[in-house]
């Protein structure tokens, strides 16, 4: 082989997709959270309603 061709797997770099929607995450702290920007944005005002679901309920009382 020569010098300047390289191995394919020396040049594939892991490509890793949001977990809300699919497509593939572009910079390093998408990849880290899991979610592209406006993913994560939705992602955090859906969990903070899903708190704000539970936190009305209150405590249940036995008797």
């Amino acid at each position: 082989m020569s010098e300047n061709v390289k191995k394919p797997d020396e040049t594939l770099e892991e490509i890793i997709f949001c977990n809300r929607c699919g497509k593939p995450l572009r910079s390093d702290l998408s990849k880290k959270l899991g979610y592209g920007p406006s993913c994560y944005r939705m992602w955090k005002k859906e969990r903070s309603q899903q708190h704000q679901l539970f936190d009305i309920g209150g405590d249940i009382k036995n008797g």
